[in-house]
């Protein structure tokens, strides 16, 4: 594992603010001598309840794994009688999402260079992921953080998982699933996140979806998800992107093949999607972008809307910041949390 452990003991950190919270739980800005991180905290009883032991301990093990500019690092981890903890890289800029939303404001979506920018970056946090074995699994505009520069960190690892041959999993975000893991018996590997790099590549060139799943009855996602399925057949809708985009809509086209062995990086992975003429048709400076020399579209604004929370983070003082997502620590027998 990369060498990048702080002997940081827990009460050294100072909690400055509640950052957010999903998933199992809540994450916080700790400070330490003028570093600033993100301090991920998990209810015990709570991931015990969600039968999520098994994620959270798969998760702790794949962050220790890591180490790209392109991906959120984890510093070390941290248990006490009631929560585990994960102490995080800060990405404080925001997530995708946020910029595309602020963006259809003033037109539709993101400027083509500002998307292949972002795509690009995305091609190196995959392939990191992809040579160690493991599909994301989870690709999505709320998943990829910006940094105060304007680079993207993917974060998240929830669904991640080491996958040598094919899983059989159906999960994920409907907008965002391949056919594959849609269709039964779900079989499926890392193949699905270069699907869903051209959904968000659509996405983010256009401010909308390419599956057309309205017109269903109700909250019923497994209707949604059979409606996007079919929408899958239909085809590329190259209709919604505009003729000058012609290379771009080659690229999404390429990734968005139902067909596995005819999907973009099936034969060649993060290098065969790189060597795609959206990017050479621009002169794409991959160099560049790795060595992070490269000017970023956006430079987010600090953020300073934060909920300020207690400094302690013993006892009950912060437990109502987790609204719904704590639960009284139950003996099980498991030792899940013995990695931490």
């Amino acid at each position: 594992a990369p060498s990048r452990q702080v002997p940081l003991p827990l009460d050294a950190l100072q909690i400055q603010r509640l950052l957010g919270e999903g998933g199992f739980g809540s994450v916080f800005l700790a400070v330490h001598q003028d570093k600033q991180y993100a301090l991920k905290r998990l209810s015990k009883g709570y991931v015990v309840r969600a039968k999520a032991e098994k994620q959270v301990a798969l998760e702790r093990d794949i962050l220790t794994m890591l180490d790209s500019d392109f991906i959120i690092r984890l510093y070390t981890t941290y248990k006490d009688q009631e929560y585990v903890y994960m102490l995080l890289e800060l990405c404080d800029g925001g997530h995708l999402f946020e910029l595309l939303t602020a963006c259809k404001v003033a037109g539709p979506a993101l400027l083509p260079s500002s998307v292949m920018f972002y795509v690009a970056s995305i091609t190196f946090a995959l392939q990191h992921l992809h040579e160690r074995r493991i599909a994301y699994r989870d690709l999505k505009a709320e998943n990829v953080l910006l940094d105060k520069r304007g680079y993207i960190k993917l974060c998240d690892m929830g669904f991640a998982k080491f996958v040598v041959d094919k899983t059989h999993t159906l999960l994920g975000t409907p907008e965002y699933m391949a056919p594959e893991v849609i269709d039964p018996p779900h079989a499926h590997d890392h193949m699905v996140d270069w699907w869903a790099l051209g959904v968000m590549t659509f996405e983010l060139l256009t401010g909308q979806d390419p599956w057309y799943d309205s017109g269903i009855e109700g909250d019923d996602p497994m209707a949604q998800l059979l409606a996007i399925r079919d929408s899958h057949n239909e085809g590329f809708p190259e209709r919604m992107i505009p003729k000058h985009l012609k290379q771009a809509k080659d690229f999404m086209s390429r990734l968005l093949t139902i067909r596995i062995r005819n999907r973009l990086g099936s034969r060649g992975g993060a290098a065969e999607v790189r060597q795609h003429e959206w990017f050479a048709s621009k002169s794409f400076d991959f160099d560049a972008l790795l060595a992070q020399t490269l000017t970023a579209p956006e430079v987010p604004t600090a953020r300073k809307t934060h909920q300020p929370v207690p400094e302690t983070l013993g006892g009950h003082s912060c437990i109502k910041t987790d609204e719904g997502l704590y639960a009284p620590v139950v003996e099980s027998g498991s030792d899940w949390d013995a990695a931490f």
